[in-house]
Formats: C-alpha cells, structure tokens, sequence
C-alpha cells in the first residue's frame, strides 16, 4: 500500500489551484508514472496528493487559425504520438515521445508531467525546446490573472527545483508552440550509454 495522507480529486484547474494553496504539500498526479515510482520508494513529499487526471481543460491538442498548435499539459504520449495535428506539423515532437518507455508509460504517462518533473528522462522536453515552444503555467503564484509563461529556451526544470511543481503552487497547463514547416527538417535521436 502506498502512503498516502490525503487523496484529493479536482473538478476544475481553478479547484486543483485551490487545493494547492489549501495544502502546500500537496502535488500534483495526473498520469502518476513518476508519482507511483517515488511513492512506491518511499520518496518523502508526495503522500499528499490532488488528482487533475480527468480534467478535460488540459487534455486537448490544437491548432488555430494563425498556426499555434497548444497540447493541454494532460494530454498522455500516445495521443501525442496518434495526432494528426503533431504529426502534419511537428512530427519532432511524435518521434520523441514514441521513445519514452513502453505503450503502458505512453498510455498513462502525460507531458505535463514530463516536463514538470524535471528528471532525466523528459524526453519530451528537447524537442519542444528545439521548436522554441512557449509553457503556459497555472497557479496561485503565477502572478494577478493566475498564468504566466515561459519559453522552453530559458527555462529547463532541474529535479533540485522543481520536486513535481516549477514554483509553490505553479505547474504547467499547457504547451504552445508554432507550426512551422522547417520543423519537418527537425529529427529525433535518442542517445544512451547502454
């Protein structure tokens, strides 16, 4: 059994911020791929938890008319993988999740969580990096309307600062970055020193 002190379940992003500020401890599970490991270790810090697994808000990938394409921060890698909108235009993106762990990781596991993490397998971080896409985050420190943004070019999660969250209470709703048609120039290789 896993130890967990309080369980949580969000309704809406503004009630998943509200449960964050009503306990600091707090931390997010949507996917729970990294969550689950480091509870199943032991990890100190993740015994309080807010669920944001079925918020519809953050689970959509776009394209509007100027070309932005936004992927909600719960959008899971297989959706990733099998959308028409990343593959057409920034098949990067595709390639570089198609390595991260088996269909079961794929299936559950979420971007959002990916980048927020800050661990070494983030494998989706170097290509939107490479695309120069734009995070938008969400929470009761993220400044007078509640979101502020970040490009990927100056802002890289380190797992010393992030520990599941960019800041108290902060954590990224989604991923904007442009359709370009160089980004079909773009390749993935994923390197390791098996």
């Amino acid at each position: 059994m896993y130890p967990i002190s309080t369980y949580e379940k969000a309704t809406t992003i503004q009630e998943a911020i509200q449960l964050l500020e009503a306990n600091p401890r707090s931390r997010l599970i949507a996917g729970g791929t990294d969550v689950l490991i480091r509870l199943h270790k032991g990890k100190k810090g993740f015994d309080h938890l807010v669920d944001i697994h079925d918020l519809d808000e953050i689970k959509e990938i776009a394209i509007d008319p100027s070309g932005t394409i936004t992927i909600g921060a719960g959008v899971s890698f297989s959706s990733i993988m099998n959308s028409e909108i990343v593959l057409k235009h920034i098949p990067i993106l595709a390639q570089a999740v198609a390595t991260i762990g088996g269909p079961q990781i794929r299936n559950m596991a979420t971007i959002g969580g990916n980048l927020c993490n800050g661990v070494p397998s983030a494998d989706s971080a170097p290509s939107l990096y490479a695309l120069n896409a734009i995070m938008h985050m969400t929470g009761c420190h993220a400044g007078r309307h509640g979101h502020c943004y970040h490009r990927m070019r100056r802002f890289v999660p380190m797992p010393s600062e992030s520990n599941g969250r960019f800041a108290p209470g902060l954590w990224s709703r989604r991923a904007d970055t442009t359709a370009l048609s160089h980004s079909r120039n773009l390749g993935w290789q994923k390197i390791t020193d098996q």
